[in-house]
């Protein structure tokens, strides 16, 4: 039996590093070994090695042709790639100290695909993680994707490209003098899935020089970068959030009078359905 995997990579490239890379992919373009394209007509074509022209498209070469996945057994199906442009925007406005940071432009007409029942109701760690568009972030226990959209749902309607599965997550808390629960720590394997996941753009900023000296003290102006970046994290994902359409008629009016995602609402229809047919079928009856 065969499973897709999805994998999402962010990778960092130094400027003076780029022809080199689009060289090295150009080298790996043999006719033997070369990605196919299929044109409008059925027939299959392979590109010349200078149709490797940016970073994302060695990148993309390099990645199809890995010699790592023939030998594994592994298919790649499909690849995308931001544009080279876009890819860098976010980490050179944020290491610049740009004070107006805006989100990666998104194609708005492009298609959203709706995530299949077995990605939603597969058991992947039993821990996910939940980034919020507005910067929060929650984590909770569940046996499924599905099953945590349905529990966060006590706080707001979450679309599944939010939600993620995590290996382990540990955290430390404390009461404070008011009687309230505050936050003391997250564990060091927790608190890299958070800022990867979360917030790469300002982890990339603290990770980086632009802020602090060797001493680990703020550079002037530093404060101010992290205050944009914290600002940008914070409205990145607000515009062309991804949305979802339930399944029924009855779904799309729950989704639209509870605020909720098409995952819940489909959900609370499922349920309501079984409880009917329930109902109707008493102890050992049929169903009517």
């Amino acid at each position: 039996m065969k499973k897709q995997y999805k994998v999402e990579l962010t990778v960092v490239i130094d400027d003076a590093n780029r022809q080199s890379l689009i060289d090295a992919a150009r080298r790996c373009l043999q006719p033997e070994g070369a990605i196919t394209i299929n044109d409008d007509k059925g027939k299959t074509r392979t590109p010349p090695a200078e149709c490797i022209e940016t970073v994302d498209d060695a990148l993309m070469e390099l990645i199809y042709d890995h010699p790592t996945f023939e030998e594994a057994g592994v298919e790649v199906r499909g690849l995308s790639c931001t544009e080279e442009e876009n890819a860098t925007e976010c980490n050179e406005r944020v290491l610049s100290g740009d004070a107006e940071l805006t989100s990666v432009p998104v194609d708005e007409n492009a298609e959203q695909i709706a995530p299949d029942d077995d990605e939603l109701d597969r058991y992947d760690t039993g821990v996910y993680l939940c980034r919020w568009p507005n910067g929060e972030f929650s984590v909770v226990t569940a046996d499924s994707k599905r099953d945590a959209i349905i529990a966060l749902d006590e706080w707001a309607g979450a679309h599944p490209s939010q939600v993620h599965p995590i290996d382990s997550f540990m955290a430390d808390f404390c009461l404070n003098d008011e009687g309230e629960i505050e936050l003391t720590q997250l564990s060091e394997a927790a608190g890299e899935v958070v800022w990867d996941t979360c917030y790469p753009a300002l982890h990339d900023l603290l990770a980086s020089d632009a802020v602090t000296d060797m001493a680990g003290e703020l550079k002037p102006g530093g404060k101010e970068r992290v205050r944009n970046a914290v600002e940008y994290e914070r409205t990145r994902l607000w515009e062309n959030q991804p949305v979802d359409e339930p399944a029924t008629e009855r779904g799309r009016q729950i989704a639209k009078h509870m605020g909720t995602s098409a995952v819940v609402a489909d959900y609370y229809v499922e349920l309501a359905a079984k409880r009917i047919l329930e109902s109707d079928n008493g102890e050992d009856g049929k169903p009517n």
